[in-house]
């Protein structure tokens, strides 16, 4: 590819969030393995909350480890992630200083999470667009998303414009692909989510693997979605394998507690996060990454249907040829097999990876 040219990836990546922490850690890879990269360490408004002091929550929450609150143990576990796993810029205060420090790369690069979404976001965030760059910089997107989101009139004079100073616009889902093209006259390339595009086992190469580990469990994991969905999708599942536990990642906690059976993996961070999955004998889960996870590490799942946000799970598993995987009522889940057939799963996966990278070496090359 010649000398290597600095890329600036600008992605969602300072929330306590694992897949957009963890796809930001394997675009970051990908891009590594091509060329000389780093993150830009951007954080929009409300991602980047002050802290209050709240004694009556201090007190709720869970403690260990000498006293130390579990939210405080995960917040370091996701900040410890990002530091010793990705290169990050400094720290970029503003748009303004964005402007004022984009002179040292060769290629911009808009990568992926709903980054392009007003819908999560509120509002559209002009840097990940890339707008605080000129045309003359090289811009390009992978596995960007808008969700479902539709953008007002305004908003989509707003977008079209930023897109056309892009040389390639890759997207994450049907949908994306589908509303650009009609709404905004853009066309795109529907591409695998960054995490997708690692193996399992690279993947274990960042955890720490140790001995006699348990194994014997169903892991639920739904960040605030369809949590009673969920419970009684792993019951189920829990009864028909003859799984020890029912281990619980992400989302409220009032529904998951040990006086009610269940393990709550409250202190996780992404290394913690990978390693649940890995082990587990079954997953039920209402998140796309939970999914893309799941896939990953050949776990037989189910999909409990996010029916606000169903795009994601749709392209994915529509594309695996498993989307019976997807359920939305709790009697369905006798209409499918518990067991899944990975070895044409994979199959479809190693052609999508291919295919994807194969336009991000295409769109740093031309």
């Amino acid at each position: 590819m010649g000398e290597a040219k600095k890329i600036g990836l600008i992605t969602n990546h300072r929330v306590q969030n694992y897949g957009a922490v963890l796809q930001t850690y394997a675009l970051y890879k990908i891009l590594n393995e091509l060329e000389n990269v780093e993150v830009l360490d951007y954080s929009p408004d409300f991602s980047v909350k002050p802290i209050k002091f709240d004694l009556f929550n201090l007190l709720r929450q869970k403690t260990t480890m000498f006293f130390k609150p579990s939210s405080e143990i995960r917040k370091e576990r996701f900040s410890n992630f990002l530091l010793d796993n990705i290169k990050l810029s400094d720290k970029h205060s503003s748009y303004e200083h964005l402007v004022s420090k984009i002179g040292e790369y060769a290629i911009l690069v808009s990568g992926s999470d709903q980054i392009w979404s007003p819908k999560v976001w509120g509002k559209l965030y002009p840097a990940f667009f890339l707008a605080f760059a000129s045309e003359d910089y090289k811009k390009i997107s992978y596995a960007s998303s808008l969700g479902n989101g539709v953008y007002s009139n305004n908003e989509k004079s707003l977008v079209k414009e930023w897109l056309a100073k892009y040389s390639h616009i890759g997207v994450r889902e049907h949908y994306a692909e589908n509303y650009l093209r009609k709404e905004l006259g853009v066309e795109s390339q529907v591409v695998l989510d960054p995490t997708l595009l690692l193996s399992a086992h690279q993947y274990r190469k960042i955890i720490e693997v140790k001995d006699k580990q348990d194994s014997d469990y169903v892991l639920v994991y739904t960040p605030n979605q369809n949590p009673k969905e969920c419970i009684d999708f792993a019951k189920l599942i829990q009864k028909k394998i003859g799984a020890k536990e029912i281990r619980y990642i992400g989302g409220s906690s009032k529904y998951f507690n040990k006086k009610n059976g269940y393990i709550q993996e409250s202190i996780a961070g992404p290394k913690e996060f990978i390693s649940l999955f890995d082990r587990a004998r079954f997953v039920v889960t209402s998140s796309f990454h939970g999914t893309a996870f799941s896939v990953i590490f050949n776990r037989n799942f189910v999909n409990i249907l996010n029916k606000r946000e169903p795009e994601r799970a749709k392209t994915l598993l529509g594309d695996l040829g498993i989307i019976e995987r997807i359920l939305d009522q709790i009697d369905n889940i006798d209409n499918i097999e518990l067991e899944i057939d990975y070895q044409t799963v994979n199959q479809k996966l190693e052609k999508l990876k291919l295919k994807s990278l194969d336009y991000l070496r295409n769109a740093l090359d031309n």
